[in-house]
């Protein structure tokens, strides 16, 4: 197919072209492998991109390995045996048994005695129970801003893009007219400087009685067209 043939040189062409452009790169970078439909939705930069959206994101999700961080500084911090929790009341509090208190001195301050454990606050602990407050409203404005800039950087290569665009189109429907000629039994006819229209395999248009090769003047109904083709 020449049109196929030619779309596919410009589509080779395009691609080439994006290779040496930083914006491909960029977009498989930020881009998820499924964003969604609507950006009111979200998540659709990549985890990885953006360090800060990452950390606004682990706080949106009260992220374990973020827990486990902070257990680990206020253990080496205290030297006992201490675990990082969240509840709604108290929001993110160190725990550690009745048996070994922690001490004020080092920044811990009580907040519930319970029979068998002692809870503190921090003024660290304090900060992140703000910033979780806010850190889905934080995530999605970065996210945003995020996409506002790849936007930017789309609309400076407009043109490769729209090249792009239109040669993947006519690949498509290049692809669904083969499929279409695959499962019909369609072939491409061979054109000569005859006058004379031979039919030798398949069917083209109605069936008709008599002979398969016919002569200058007899009509052919053209099933893509409708139109009477005369050779």
């Amino acid at each position: 197919m020449a049109s196929g043939d030619a779309s596919l040189r410009d589509l080779s062409t395009c691609i080439s072209a994006g290779a040496a452009s930083p914006l491909l790169s960029q977009l498989s970078s930020a881009l998820t492998v499924s964003p969604p439909l609507s950006l009111q939705e979200g998540g659709f930069i990549a985890e990885g991109f953006s360090a800060e959206l990452d950390s606004w994101r682990a706080l949106a999700r009260r992220d374990d390995s973020l827990l486990q961080r902070l257990q680990e500084t206020y253990a080496a911090r205290s030297g006992v045996r201490v675990k990082v929790k969240h509840s709604d009341s108290l929001g993110f509090f160190v725990e550690t048994a009745a048996t070994t208190p922690l001490s004020e001195r080092q920044g811990f301050l009580p907040c519930q005695v319970l029979k068998s454990h002692l809870r503190y606050k921090t003024s660290e602990l304090t900060d992140l129970d703000t910033r979780c407050m806010q850190a889905a409203g934080k995530a999605r404005q970065l996210e945003r801003s995020l996409f506002e800039q790849l936007k930017e950087a789309v609309a400076q290569e407009g043109l490769l893009v729209s090249r792009c665009n239109a040669a993947l189109s006519v690949l498509d429907v290049n692809c669904g007219l083969q499929r279409v000629c695959r499962l019909c039994g369609l072939v491409r006819p061979s054109v000569t400087q005859g006058r004379a229209l031979s039919h030798v395999i398949g069917r083209f248009g109605p069936a008709t009685g008599g002979s398969a090769s016919r002569g200058r003047g007899d009509a052919y109904d053209a099933p893509a067209t409708g139109k009477d083709v005369h050779p």
